[in-house]
């Protein structure tokens, strides 16, 4: 079974889409695509509810069920109430949710989680999201944050990928696995988060190459992000922001001369210093001067 999943606020709700595919290569039994979409709308709960006495609850409906494949499309609860989003910009819960979704899976299929990068709940609910997959010869699992432009001349939609996250059969397996570790000895997750994700903060490069930005090992590229540290920091470009080192390489004929406005990753040791970054989103270029 093929199974799309369409968080949106799109269409007459906004342009921002989460597609989640889940292709098990089979069948999947209901109750466990239940209790894997039913994991995911937790996920959403948990990390877009609003302590606010105002504010509705954070639930994603489903807007459209197209035939052939299963495809949902979801929007959050604010959108379809058509309420002016003051506290909670649409946009960037549709941007947050899908990075979290897909940078949470991606660390722990790579064993690159960091100490505290989960806490046990969130860890049960990953496992159970890819639970149908789990074990499935040919399986695969696809989290994408998409723009949909509507052609005025033919009124039809065209998608715009902003960032996507792909797992093949063996990197969900390994996901499951490492999750299950978690939610067998929760000890092993310290309560100290040992990454932070900074947004639309200026990064200028001390350092680069003309080689493709790597996703891990030994890399030339050195930045600075002052808003974090004055430091020049070796930067990384994950495997589903390898445009971003491109676009910067074919735009700008000196990149030192520029700067860059992005969402980054930044990790640090284990006495808070901050280490590493990981570019995750370029929003602009801009002259340093």
């Amino acid at each position: 079974m093929v199974v799309r999943w369409m968080a949106e606020t799109s269409a007459d709700y906004g342009d921002e889409h989460i597609v989640i595919y889940l292709d098990a290569a089979g069948p999947i039994e209901l109750d466990e695509l239940q209790e894997s979409l039913a994991a995911l709308a937790r996920i959403y709960k948990r990390h877009h509810g609003v302590d606010r006495a105002d504010a509705p609850p954070a639930k994603l409906y489903v807007t459209r069920i197209t035939s052939g494949s299963i495809e949902l499309e979801i929007v959050p609860l604010l959108a379809l109430l058509g309420m002016p989003i003051a506290f909670m910009d649409s946009v960037n819960i549709v941007r947050e949710f899908s990075n979290w979704v897909g940078t949470k899976l991606r660390a722990v299929a790579d064993a690159a989680l960091p100490p505290g990068g989960l806490t046990q709940e969130e860890a049960t609910d990953l496992e159970a999201f890819v639970s149908p997959l789990t074990g499935r010869k040919g399986a695969n699992l696809g989290v994408t944050h998409a723009r949909f432009h509507k052609r005025e001349k033919t009124a039809r939609l065209e998608r715009e990928v902003i960032a996507e996250y792909k797992f093949d059969e063996s990197a969900i397996n390994r996901a499951a696995v490492n999750l299950q570790k978690i939610t067998d000895d929760p000890d092993k997750q310290s309560p100290v988060p040992r990454t932070r994700t900074v947004r639309e903060v200026l990064m200028a490069f001390q350092q680069a190459d003309k080689s493709p930005g790597k996703e891990r090992g030994r890399t030339g590229d050195r930045v600075v992000i002052s808003d974090v540290t004055d430091k020049p920091l070796p930067v990384y470009f994950p495997r589903e922001a390898s445009a971003i080192k491109r676009r910067i390489l074919e735009q700008t004929e000196n990149p030192f001369s520029k700067g860059y406005i992005v969402d980054a990753i930044v990790q640090f040791a284990g006495d808070d210093t901050p280490k590493i970054y990981s570019v995750i989103d370029l929003h602009e270029i801009v002259d340093l001067d």
